[in-house]
């Protein structure tokens, strides 16, 4: 028992020292780094910057850069929904302030998607639109899409689903109806006559006892003693720690080598380092990805490692608190006869 706190306690300390990360970075300079290089035409590189910093915080300001650059670079359904969304935040000073500008860049992206109506029954229908979850009907307002033609899936438990094509043109709003038909109650199939049913019939009289025994087994009480159930549930969750634990490593020694390399990454002409946290597009996509796939494969180890903690915490839990086991009762198996239409012997196993 002492080793195994030993090891919940390691496993804890593991997990507070991979805490330890790129510092956190600051949205604001984020934007500032994005709009200078927008003001040197650079909108692609700037793109990355805006990107970030709305992962980071989604506030009415990340959203409306992230818009305005996407509308930049011709993205015209993800720079619609991103204005919509940082326009929605009416009571923000700087929204405020650029509502007039946001506003008229919305409808520059609006002229160049479609829109859709979509009419259906019975409420509460799941939507689909492209094979992407979109909501249930009735719609508050109408969903944007993309120009051309375009899927809308209709689908709700007890009922036929549905779909439809419609073509939407730049600027245009099209309509959908769609109203399902209920799927029509499963037949019972008929039960086929068992010739031999007259003979038994007196024996069923005579023996109703064996009935039960045919669809269950019922062991005796000592079999199964109340609170065992908890040894073999520690052992799984010991398993499962540690899987999580081997799991967690894995990602660590993967965030060391994607930031490694990131760090790495050097000009092949002047040997100096092409790769910059405060600039991570600076050298290129090759460093933005690998400080992503470095960033991601941290985060991945930081959970892994915690659900290592928290399923061996557990494992110590519940062996703590297990009844002790006896040779009486460490394992047991039991039998009973079944008698009736199959004849046999049931039994039952507990450890």
């Amino acid at each position: 028992m002492g080793r195994i706190v030993v090891l919940a306690i390691g496993i804890a300390a593991l997990c507070a020292a991979s805490g330890v990360s790129v510092a956190a970075e600051d949205p604001e300079t984020l934007i500032r780094q994005g709009n200078a290089l927008r003001m040197r035409g650079e909108d692609a590189r700037a793109h990355g910057y805006f990107r970030r910093a709305y992962d980071i915080a989604q506030t009415p300001r990340t959203t409306a850069q992230l818009g305005l650059v996407e509308l930049a670079l011709k993205q015209w359904l993800n720079s619609a929904l991103h204005l919509e969304q940082a326009l929605a935040a009416e009571r923000d000073a700087w929204i405020k302030e650029q509502r007039g500008t946001l506003e008229g860049a919305l409808d520059k992206a609006r002229a160049r998607i479609g829109s859709l109506i979509i009419e259906g029954t019975p409420a509460g229908a799941a939507v689909a639109i492209a094979g992407q979850p979109a909501g249930t009907v009735p719609f508050a307002k109408n969903p944007l899409v993309e120009p051309g033609t375009v899927t809308v899936e209709l689908s709700a438990p007890g009922w036929k689903t549905e779909r439809q094509a419609v073509r939407v043109g730049p600027g245009e709003t099209a309509t959908v109806r769609i109203h399902l038909s209920p799927v029509p109650e499963t037949q019972a199939a008929p039960k086929t006559a068992d010739p031999l049913a007259g003979d038994r019939g007196n024996q069923s009289q005579a023996e109703p006892r064996h009935a039960a025994s045919e669809s269950a087994i019922e062991l005796p009480a000592s079999v199964a003693p109340a609170g065992n159930w908890k040894r073999p549930v520690a052992w799984i969750a010991a398993g499962l720690t540690a899987v999580l634990a081997g799991a967690g490593t894995y990602f660590a020694l993967r965030s060391t080598d994607r930031l490694n390399a990131f760090n790495d990454l050097k000009d092949p002409i002047t040997r100096e380092a092409k790769c910059g946290r405060n600039e991570p597009d600076a050298g290129g996509g090759t460093c933005a990805v690998l400080l992503e796939q470095g960033q991601n494969a941290k985060n991945l180890a930081v959970a892994t490692f915690v659900g290592a903690g928290i399923t061996a915490t557990a494992a110590v839990l519940l062996l703590v608190t297990a009844p002790p086991s006896s040779d009486s009762t460490a394992s047991a198996m039991a039998c009973v006869p079944m008698v009736g239409a199959a004849t046999g012997v049931g039994c039952g196993w507990r450890f």
